[in-house]
């Protein structure tokens, strides 16, 4: 946008109608606006307001998680003046919008879904439980769910916010594993929500993508998947958005592709969502390619 012209759109065409539960907008040279709609549309006409947003705080991204709204049109509407370095203009780098199909989950599939679900719970539990451990991290985690020794704003090659999410596994641990003080614990049960909504809120990031796009979720799936049949769906639906289906644009090679499907099946069974898991599931079974080469990725032949 200009100066002079700042109340700029952009559309975006799904090709058919989702569920959006993610925008995620990345400003270029930190030209931002401060006051911006996030719509949704079925017929690029009639458009309703998924989330207000905007800031003066300089920023590259802004990210819009917990949305609830179903659409084939996505639209940014600019209500104000941008920020940053040159003052009132803003730039949008890239546009990014998740969500997911409406969910036609038969009874039958859910049979199937549940029962991956519980395979996959029964890497975890029943787990080791350190009684005292878990007394204080819930005696040093903070209001908003943050510990103080650990570090969200540094941006690395590594990910070290990913200690957060290991606290987080461990807490969930707990509360599901039989015969200890934390089992089934209310409070437990609310201090790993209120983990999850800052890390989500927060979303740390690295300069290694794999961190961005497979480590966080890896860390982020395993706790939500072991409380969510103890909190309502619309609830889990809250926290899940932060994990994305990134299986149908995913490009990479065989193990990167394993891990991002996987990803995928945890928050299909999270979801109840047959159709994720079976695409995922699908997306796996790909990798499993026999190769002759030993430095190519895939069944090595044993020569």
């Amino acid at each position: 946008s200009s100066n002079n012209n700042y109340k700029q759109w952009l559309t975006v065409d799904l090709g058919k109608d989702y569920n959006i539960t993610t925008v995620i907008i990345k400003w270029s040279d930190t030209y931002f606006s401060t006051s911006y709609d996030i719509q949704v549309s079925e017929d690029n006409v009639n458009w309703s307001t998924l989330r207000s947003a905007g800031s003066a705080t300089e920023r590259t991204v802004d990210s819009a998680t917990g949305l609830t709204g179903k659409g084939r049109y996505v639209k940014f509407n600019g209500r104000g003046r941008g920020g940053g370095n040159q003052g009132s203009r803003y730039r949008i780098g890239e546009f990014e919008v998740y969500g997911h199909e409406p969910d036609t989950t038969t009874p039958e599939q859910k049979v199937q879904v549940d029962t991956i679900e519980a395979r996959l719970v029964r890497q975890y539990i029943p787990g080791k439980v350190d009684g005292s451990g878990i007394s204080d991290l819930l005696n040093t985690q903070q209001a908003n769910g943050s510990w103080n020794d650990i570090d969200y704003d540094t941006v690395a090659l590594d990910l070290p916010a990913g200690l957060h999410l290991s606290r987080l596994q461990q807490m969930a641990v707990a509360f599901r594993t039989p015969g200890n003080a934390y089992y089934g614990s209310a409070l437990l049960l609310q201090k790993i929500l209120l983990g999850l909504g800052f890390y989500m809120n927060k979303n740390p990031q690295s300069t290694n993508w794999w961190y961005n796009d497979i480590g966080g979720p890896q860390g982020y799936m395993v706790p939500l998947i072991l409380i969510k049949d103890s909190i309502p769906i619309d609830t889990v639906l809250k926290y899940s958005v932060y994990l994305r289906d990134q299986v149908p644009r995913f490009n990479g090679d065989a193990k990167n592709l394993s891990w991002i499907a996987n990803i995928s099946m945890y928050k299909g069974c999270i979801e109840n969502n047959y159709a994720m898991v079976d695409k995922a599931y699908k997306a796996i079974y790909s990798t499993l390619q026999i190769v002759s080469d030993q430095d190519d990725e895939g069944i090595k032949i044993d020569y």
